[in-house]
C-alpha cells in the first residue's frame, strides 16, 4: 500500500501522458497516413482532369477548324460569290454541279455510254455516222486526238493541211473554233507565223486556255498549256507582261493542273457522294469521311458544291497539333488512334474526332513509371516524416517514463536508505544504552561481565562512528565538497591498521581475516583515512555477505598496471545482472539472499568515488555461490621512492 501511494504521481503522470500526448499523436499519425492516400488519389484525379482538359481543347480546335471552313463557305455564298477557289490549307478541290448533277466547274464532264465512247475512239469513221449522238465537246476531243495521231509527220504543213481538211470534212466551223482543236490549230499557226505575230498568238492562246473549261480525265488542255507557256518563256519578250506576268500565269496553270489531278484521282469518291444523294439545307455543309478525302456538300441556288479536303494532310496537321499541345507537359501525351488500332491498355481520356468518326484521340501518361516513382517517393517521404515524428515522440515518452521510473526508484531507494540507516544507527545505540545502563545500575557482577560490557560499548561506538562517517562522506560527495590529501604513506601499514582496529573492537568477531601483504610494496601517495574507509567498506560487505564460514583474504601486491589491494571472500557472490549496478548509490539487489542482509547501499559508491579521486579504479570479479573479489587498483604514477617523509 505504501508503494502504491508512492506511485500515485507516476501513475497520474502516465495517464496524463496517454491522454494528452500519446492519444493525440496516434490520431494525428492516423490522419497523416490517411492524407497520404488522399494525396495520391488527388494526384491521379488531377492527372485525369488535366487529360480531359487537353483532349477537350484539342477536339475544340479540330471543331473550330471545320466550323471556320463552314462559316467561310456560307459567307461567300450569301455574298453572291461562288467559293470556287481554295479557302483552306487542307483543301484540294471544289466541284460545282448544276441541278441535274452535271459537272460545270472547274471542268466539263462528258458522259456517254461505254459502248458508244469506245466505238468512237476505236474508229474515227464512226464520227460522221453517229454525229447526231455525240456532243460538240466530244467531237472536238476526238478531232484533236485524230490530229495528234498525225503529229508524227515530218512536214508541219501536212499536219496543218490535215487539220484544215478535217475541218472541211466536218463542215462545222463552231466546233473547230470552240474546242481543243481550235487551240491546237492556233498553236500550229503560231509556230508557222513570224516572231511578232507568234508572240501575240501564243499570249492570247495561253490566256484562253487558262480561262477555258477543261475536259475531265482528258489532260489535253493541260499538256497544251504547258507547251504554250514554255514557248512564251523562250521568246522572253517584255511585251508578254502587258497581259500578265509569266510567273502569275505559271501559278494559275499549276493550280488548274492540280485541280485536274485531284478531280481525276478522287473521282470515284465524289461520284459516290452524288449517287448517295444526301443534301443539307442551303448553305449548311454535310461532312463525309472517305478513304482519300474529307468531303463537304452543300446546295445553293439549285447548284451543288462539293469540297474535298486531303485526309492524309489533315491527319498530319492533327498530329502536329497534338505534339505542340503536349510538348511542354511532362506527364501527358496524346495519341491519334486509327480505325485499325486498338486503345492502349491504360488511358486517361478518350474522345472521337469530329467528322472523322472512325478516328479518335486518347491521352496517356508520358512516363507512368516516373509518375509512380514520384508518388512512391512522396509517400515514403511522408511516411518517413510521420514515422520519425512518432519515433521521436516514442523516444521522448520512453525517456520521460524512464526518468519517472528512475525518480520512483530513487524515491524508493532513499526511503529504504532512510529506513536502513535508522535501523543501522538504532542497533549500536541500543546496544550502547543497554550496556551503559547495566554498568550504571551495577548489573554486572563479575569482572568478565564488566569487560564484556565495556567491549560492547567500544565496539558499537566504533560501528556507529563508521556508519556516521559513511553518511557524512556521501553527503559531502553529493555536494562535491569532499577533498582528499594524497601524501607519501605505506599502503601495507594502512591496511594492517584497519584490520587491527576492527579485530581489537571485535566488530569482526567470528570472522577469519588472513593478511598477505607484499613486503616489497613501494610507498604510495594516498589519503590513509579515505583508503581505510574503502578497506572497511569492503571488509564489512565481505563479512555481511559471507556464509557460515566467514573467511576473508586481504592481499597487497604490485603488477605492471599498478598497486592492488584485494579483498576476497567465499560468500554468496553477485549475479551478472547486478555487477553493472553495485556501484550505484542506494542500489539493492533483487536477489532474496542479498536483500536479507541489511545495509545503506552507499558503501561501494563511496569506495568508487575515493578510488577515482586517487586516479585509480575498483574492480570486481564474482560468480553466484562462489564468492567475490574486490580489487582497489592504484596507478603507477602514485608510487614514490623510499626516503624521508
Amino acid at each position: 500500500m505504501e508503494r502504491a501511494l508512492r506511485l500515485q504521481s507516476a501513475v497520474r503522470f502516465a495517464i496524463l501522458s496517454i491522454c494528452l500526448i500519446i492519444g493525440p499523436s496516434l490520431v494525428l499519425a492516423y490522419f497523416g497516413l490517411k492524407s497520404i492516400k488522399d494525396q495520391e488519389e488527388a494526384a491521379k484525379t488531377e492527372l485525369i482532369a488535366s487529360a480531359d482538359v487537353v483532349s477537350r481543347a484539342f477536339i475544340k480546335d479540330v471543331s473550330t477548324e471545320f466550323s471556320r471552313f463552314e462559316s467561310l463557305v456560307r459567307y461567300l455564298l450569301e455574298a453572291g460569290r461562288a467559293p470556287n477557289s481554295s479557302i483552306n490549307e487542307f483543301q484540294r478541290i471544289v466541284l460545282r454541279f448544276d441541278k441535274d448533277q452535271k459537272l460545270i466547274y472547274p471542268f466539263l464532264d462528258i458522259s456517254l455510254p461505254r459502248k458508244t465512247s469506245l466505238s468512237l475512239l476505236r474508229n474515227h469513221s464512226l464520227l460522221l455516222k453517229h454525229e447526231s449522238d455525240v456532243s460538240e465537246d466530244l467531237q472536238a476531243m476526238i478531232a484533236y486526238r485524230r490530229a495528234v495521231s498525225i503529229m508524227g509527220s515530218k512536214s508541219e504543213e501536212e499536219v496543218l493541211n490535215s487539220l484544215i481538211g478535217l475541218r472541211k470534212l466536218k463542215g462545222d466551223q463552231r466546233m473547230v473554233e470552240g474546242g481543243v482543236l481550235r487551240h491546237f490549230i492556233d498553236l500550229k499557226r503560231a509556230q508557222l507565223s513570224s516572231q511578232k505575230e507568234r508572240e501575240k498568238i501564243l499570249r492570247n492562246l495561253m490566256i484562253d486556255l487558262i480561262n477555258s473549261k477543261w475536259l475531265l480525265r482528258d489532260g489535253m488542255e493541260s499538256a497544251l498549256s504547258v507547251r504554250v507557256l514554255a514557248e512564251l518563256k523562250q521568246i522572253g519578250s517584255s511585251k508578254s507582261r502587258q497581259v500578265g506576268d509569266l510567273d502569275e500565269l505559271q501559278v494559275r496553270l499549276d493550280r488548274r493542273i492540280q485541280d485536274l489531278y485531284w478531280a481525276t484521282a478522287w473521282e470515284a469518291e465524289w461520284r459516290s457522294l452524288l449517287e448517295d444523294g444526301k443534301k443539307t439545307s442551303p448553305g449548311n455543309l454535310y461532312w463525309t469521311s472517305k478513304k482519300e478525302g474529307i468531303w463537304a456538300q452543300t446546295i445553293w441556288n439549285d447548284e451543288e458544291y462539293i469540297f474535298g479536303l486531303d485526309k492524309e494532310l489533315l491527319i498530319k496537321g492533327f498530329q502536329k497539333s497534338i505534339q505542340e499541345k503536349t510538348m511542354h507537359d511532362s506527364n501527358l501525351k496524346m495519341l491519334l488512334i486509327t480505325p485499325e488500332q486498338s486503345l492502349p491498355a491504360s488511358y486517361l481520356n478518350h474522345r472521337q474526332l469530329p467528322i472523322l468518326q472512325d478516328w479518335s484521340v486518347v491521352v496517356v501518361q508520358k512516363n507512368p513509371e516516373e509518375f509512380a516513382a514520384v508518388l512512391n517517393r512522396d509517400r515514403l517521404g511522408q511516411i518517413g516524416s510521420i514515422g520519425l515524428s512518432v519515433l521521436c515522440l516514442s523516444f521522448g515518452l520512453f525517456l520521460t517514463f524512464r526518468v519517472a521510473a528512475n525518480e520512483v526508484e530513487v524515491a524508493n531507494i532513499k526511503s529504504h536508505f532512510a529506513a536502513s540507516v535508522s535501523h543501522e544507527l538504532r542497533s549500536p545505540i541500543t546496544q550502547i544504552r543497554l550496556k551503559g545502563e547495566s554498568l550504571l545500575f551495577g548489573l554486572a557482577e563479575t569482572e568478565e561481565e564488566l569487560t564484556e560490557h565495556y567491549e560492547a560499548i567500544v565496539r558499537e561506538s566504533e560501528r556507529l562512528s563508521w556508519l556516521v562517517d559513511n553518511v557524512l562522506n556521501y553527503a559531502a560527495i553529493e555536494q562535491d565538497s569532499k577533498h582528499y590529501v594524497l601524501r607519501k604513506n605505506d599502503l601495507n601499514e594502512t591496511v594492517r591498521r584497519v584490520v587491527d582496529s576492527l579485530q581489537v573492537t571485535l566488530s569482526m568477531k567470528n570472522v577469519e581475516i588472513e593478511l598477505r601483504l607484499d613486503s616489497d610494496l613501494p610507498f604510495l601517495r594516498h589519503d590513509p583515512d579515505a583508503v581505510s574507509q574503502c578497506v572497511i567498506n569492503l571488509l564489512s560487505n565481505a563479512a555481511k555477505y559471507s556464509g557460515e564460514e566467514k573467511y576473508i583474504l586481504i592481499s597487497t601486491f604490485q603488477n605492471s598496471s599498478g598497486v592492488d589491494v584485494s579483498v576476497e571472500d567465499q560468500g554468496i557472490g553477485i549475479s551478472e545482472e547486478d555487477l553493472s549496478h553495485i556501484f550505484e548509490p542506494f542500489f539493492r539487489s533483487k536477489e532474496e539472499s542479498a536483500r536479507r542482509r541489511k545495509g545503506t547501499g552507499i558503501g561501494l559508491a563511496i569506495t568508487k568515488h575515493i578510488m577515482e579521486a586517487h586516479r585509480g579504479s575498483i574492480l570486481v570479479r564474482s560468480r553466484p555461490g562462489e564468492g567475490s573479489t574486490f580489487t582497489l587498483r592504484f596507478p603507477l604514477e602514485l608510487i614514490e621512492d623510499e626516503g624521508d617523509f
